[in-house]
């Protein structure tokens, strides 16, 4: 099985989540998911759905993002029929996309979210809505660090866990 991956920065792109960055290259150096080019503009969604609707259906996807980006990745899964084995999101802002849940064909996701004050009061505090996605599958945590989040370490080491614990039940699950 081959394992896809793609990656959005937040509003400002490098400039305001310089980790986003620093996030894929681990999610490929560490795991050997192909990132595509991550991370993507957050208002790349599209564009990242169209690259995965054209991935072999048998292949494994993973979707990330940071604040702006983070909103976007129900939006990506919304967009796409492929099969999103996981969802990623490091504080997802109360100011971007918002009301699109996740749906069946999301099988795994988990979303880190921070009422903190800083730098804006709540930017961090949006949670992504459950469509018809399995419940049992969606994780909310709550960190309460400053925007946007994607710089902590730990958080970052939870994500590529699941990712690697993922592709791993995959794997065990192909025939021999």
């Amino acid at each position: 099985m081959n394992w896809h991956g793609f990656g959005m920065y937040g509003m400002g792109g490098q400039t305001t989540d310089p980790y986003e960055y620093g996030f894929s290259q681990r999610v490929w150096h560490e795991l050997g998911v192909n990132i595509h080019g991550s991370p993507y503009r957050d208002y790349q969604a599209g564009d990242i759905a169209a690259l995965i609707d054209k991935l072999p259906a048998e292949d494994g996807v993973f979707v990330w993002g940071t604040s702006l980006g983070s909103n976007d990745v129900p939006v990506v899964a919304s967009y796409t029929k492929h099969r999103i084995d996981g969802a990623f999101g490091f504080q997802a802002s109360i100011y971007g996309a918002r009301g699109v849940p996740l749906d069946d064909n999301c099988k795994y996701a988990h979303l880190i979210y921070s009422y903190n004050p800083i730098p804006v009061p709540g930017l961090g505090a949006y949670i992504w809505p459950l469509g018809t996605m399995n419940p049992a599958s969606y994780h909310r945590t709550p960190h309460h660090i400053p925007h946007p989040g994607d710089y902590d370490l730990n958080d970052q080491n939870i994500f590529l866990r699941e990712m690697k614990a993922i592709m791993g039940a995959s794997h065990d699950a192909q025939p021999s």
